[in-house]
């Protein structure tokens, strides 16, 4: 929605310069995995299991940005807007130690490439709020959709227009595509199962080229239950033991 974060120049770039290993490894505790372009959950059916996960490539995050124009014209070690004006990119997050922590270590990331940065910690409750004004310009949050129309609430350029000072979807970020949008209303209005999972598949490549949203990882699901009271617990893979399906299906003991 702002720039230079409208750039879609430079958010590929910006993710090439991430480190995720090293995040999953410091701030999860290696209980994650690396997340793909592909915004659906690991546990939805409508998941692309081929999506592929960026890769951390510091050196082609540099050339990506030199071609775009953003170069270090003074001699600082930072870059440059192409304009030549300065470059800062907030970064609004929760303040937790676990999301500062993660902040911490993109600003280092994106710095080692010549991208500043600057944390922008905030009550946990007023995330949401920042989300829902637009008034961010990067932000630490999760993104996990489960149902084909999920694709058009969260990236339809409809739902990124703002009204009354609120973002009237969830397409907080403003991104627009009008190959992306025209995919997302086909796939809103299709009811055979196969030409839904087709139209899903064509509007995940847009967003996968775009990169409207810069994926890190996808935390492992872990739970915790006693077999005092009821059996039968079988979580669901990517999904755990909050499911209806589980909840069902137990059976209460004598």
């Amino acid at each position: 929605r702002r720039s230079p974060d409208d750039d879609v120049r430079l958010r590929p770039a910006l993710a090439e310069a991430v480190d995720v290993a090293s995040i999953i490894r410091q701030a999860t505790f290696d209980l994650a995995e690396p997340a793909s372009a592909d915004p659906f959950a690991p546990s939805s059916e409508w998941r692309d299991a081929a999506s592929p996960v960026p890769s951390f490539n510091p050196e082609a995050a540099k050339q990506a940005l030199e071609t775009a124009g953003y170069r270090d014209v003074n001699g600082d070690g930072i870059r440059e807007l192409p304009d030549g004006t300065a470059l800062l990119i907030p970064i609004t997050c929760a303040k937790v130690e676990t999301e500062q922590k993660i902040v911490s270590m993109i600003m280092t990331n994106w710095k080692a490439v010549g991208i500043a940065a600057k944390a922008v910690p905030v009550a946990p409750e007023q995330v949401l709020p920042a989300m829902m004004g637009g008034s961010f310009e990067a932000v630490l949050t999760e993104l996990a959709l489960i149902v084909p129309s999920s694709v058009y609430d969260w990236f339809h350029s409809s739902q990124g227009e703002i009204t009354g000072g609120l973002v009237v979807g969830k397409n907080y970020g403003g991104y627009a595509s009008a190959a992306f949008d025209r995919t997302a209303e086909l796939l809103l209005e299709a009811r055979d199962p196969a030409t839904r999972l087709s139209l899903c598949r064509e509007a995940q490549q847009p967003l996968a080229g775009d990169a409207p949203w810069l994926p890190l990882f996808s935390p492992w699901v872990l739970s915790l239950y006693s077999e005092a009271r009821f059996a039968g617990w079988s979580p669901t893979p990517g999904v755990g033991l909050l499911d209806r399906y589980v909840l069902t299906g137990l059976v209460a003991r004598d």
